[in-house]
């Protein structure tokens, strides 16, 4: 039986990856945020046979190898299992994934009767919504301000720690060209602690207060923005511009 190497997604597919021969590398490296998070395809390398095939993408989630399980396993254990010497010689691997990853916050994101326009990277799909791919030469990795692992906290003064995948997407799409303001909070490596998503329902408390203290003239606009930008206090703010 050829060896499987399933992907955790949505909507799925299963096509056949073949290698040509038995010293055709594969092709792909993985990656695990943190300890216990789900491994994931961090690069298809070109010249390999996943890469040739097509059927695994950048940010598919890696579920068993040969029928084993690796959920549960860190970066190193599923990597010696995928390059275990009783499978050398192997010829093919079989993916289970879906048409596009899920989180995807990329140009390939549309509205209906646009263009694409959105800013090429890709969160998790339940809070905290941590960065898990940047597009290359996408509008996020041009910025050189967004890292793998930093935590979506707010777009455009509107906290979204505690949305939905769907809510967090229709906030960043918008016209070709137009410009999203995005708040992200960074901490250390192996923090499992992210306080703007544990803290969303005070955070949005605020918020409100301040929206009709604006409203009712209290406040005038830059008192107004000033006050909201301390609700992210520890984060820092990128703006892009939507499109490829």
């Amino acid at each position: 039986m050829p060896p499987s190497l399933p992907v955790s997604n949505a909507s799925r597919n299963q096509q056949e990856v073949k290698s040509p021969g038995p010293n055709t590398r594969l092709g792909l490296v993985l990656d695990q945020l943190r300890s216990g998070d789900r491994i994931r395809v961090k690069t298809v390398v070109a010249g390999g046979s996943a890469a040739e095939n097509g059927s695994i993408q950048t940010g598919d989630e890696l579920i068993r190898v040969d029928g084993t399980t690796v959920t549960e396993m860190d970066v190193n254990g599923a990597t010696d299992l995928i390059f275990d010497p009783q499978h050398r010689n192997r010829n093919s691997i079989t993916p289970e994934r879906s048409v596009k990853p899920t989180g995807a916050m990329g140009p390939e994101t549309k509205r209906a009767g646009g263009k694409p326009c959105g800013i090429g990277m890709t969160v998790m799909d339940e809070p905290p919504h941590l960065v898990t791919f940047l597009q290359p030469n996408g509008p996020s990795h041009r910025s050189h301000a967004i890292e793998i692992g930093d935590c979506l906290v707010a777009i455009d003064k509107e906290l979204v720690a505690d949305m939905s995948m769907e809510d967090v997407v229709q906030r960043v799409i918008g016209e070709e060209g137009t410009e999203v303001d995005i708040w992200l909070e960074r901490v250390p490596k192996g923090a499992q602690s992210y306080s703007h998503h544990e803290k969303a329902d005070e955070i949005r408390a605020q918020l409100h207060r301040l929206a009709g203290l604006h409203q009712d003239g209290l406040l005038d606009k830059r008192s107004w923005q000033m006050e909201v930008e301390k609700c992210w206090k520890g984060c820092h703010s990128v703006r892009l511009t939507r499109g490829v």
